[in-house]
């Protein structure tokens, strides 16, 4: 064979113009189908609340007619006091004065509004004293047509007790705690190193110290409020302060076919972005977020692909 030959075979080597070195490859690696790293997770709290007489009540508490966990619905009983009933009422504020078919104000329209809520067949002929007497009848009081804070239970817009406070035959004077409920978790949102746009299934939490798990929201790294704050709850000290945040660790499936390769040889922002192989084809890629060894691509590339080592194009 000639020398001729020879040189025909050997494969064109690309130099560096300023070094007169081959340039730097490197070779794409499989990922890994599953990938974890340390988080955390912001909290945001409901107050705890609390459910309570008025503090004109007085006398002995004959009947409870709430239970732990089962939410009060509107316009039930809460509870009896001397055999009278205590109404649940739901309005935008407490009831702070008598009302009747003379009363003007917004209290007034909220007593109508509440009791119509409540009473089937109500008329735009039914009077407000004409509710009231009919709720007094269903419920065993005198039909005097007037609505008083002592008649009911202010629960805001709705209430679920977790601990009810007083035991029948108790005696009230004044104000008095019926019912308190827990704090409720409203959001939980996952803090991560990991830009995770392209990835928006297949994520876990996991709580620091616990076996609970809880699943990412699609497109969001939010998790299920009410799941993690049962759990929250159920492991805190009694008394203690409601963490602002909670350790644990976030879990990703990684798509099949996914690669590592270092971010030096990867350009573009975010999502999208390019890398160069070593036959200088430029090769589209999604950017599905980082590894402890690069960047987690996936494309029209496969393990085993060599690219170029560093690759700064401006645009992909």
């Amino acid at each position: 064979m000639g020398l001729g030959a020879i040189a025909w075979l050997l494969p064109a080597v690309d130099y560096d113009q300023n070094t007169h070195q081959p340039p730097s490859t490197v070779t794409a690696i499989a990922a890994a189908s599953v990938a974890a790293e340390n988080a955390s997770a912001d909290l945001e709290w409901s107050p705890s609340q609390a459910v309570t007489t008025s503090g004109d009540v007085s006398g002995v508490v004959t009947a409870i007619e709430l239970q732990p966990g089962v939410p009060v619905s509107c316009g039930q009983t809460a509870l009896r006091v001397n055999d009278l009933p205590l109404i649940a009422f739901c309005a935008p504020f407490p009831l702070w004065r008598v009302v009747d078919d003379s009363t003007q104000g917004a209290d007034r329209d909220a007593v109508d509004a509440f009791l119509r809520s409540i009473l089937d067949g109500a008329t735009n002929a039914t009077t407000t004293g004409d509710l009231i007497r009919r709720l007094q009848t269903e419920r065993g009081a005198e039909p005097t047509g007037s609505f008083e804070p002592t008649d009911v239970v202010w629960l805001g817009d709705g209430f679920t007790p977790d601990v009810i406070e007083i035991e029948v035959g108790q005696r009230t004077d004044g104000t008095v705690i019926v019912a308190t409920s827990k704090p409720i978790l409203l959001s939980a949102k996952v803090v991560s190193s990991l830009d995770l746009p392209a990835l928006d299934t297949g994520l876990q939490f996991s709580v620091a110290g616990s076996a609970s798990t809880f699943a990412v929201g699609s497109g969001r790294l939010t998790l299920d409020p009410a799941g993690l704050g049962t759990e929250l709850l159920r492991s805190q000290p009694p008394q203690a302060d409601l963490p602002e945040s909670v350790q644990g660790t976030l879990t990703r499936q990684i798509p099949a076919g996914a690669v590592v390769l270092p971010a030096s040889a990867v350009a573009g922002n975010g999502t999208r972005g390019c890398v160069e192989l070593q036959d200088r084809t430029v090769v589209p890629v999604d950017v599905l977020g980082s590894s402890g060894s690069g960047v987690v691509l996936i494309g029209d590339l496969s393990a085993g692909n060599v690219v170029m080592a560093t690759f700064d194009a401006s645009s992909c």
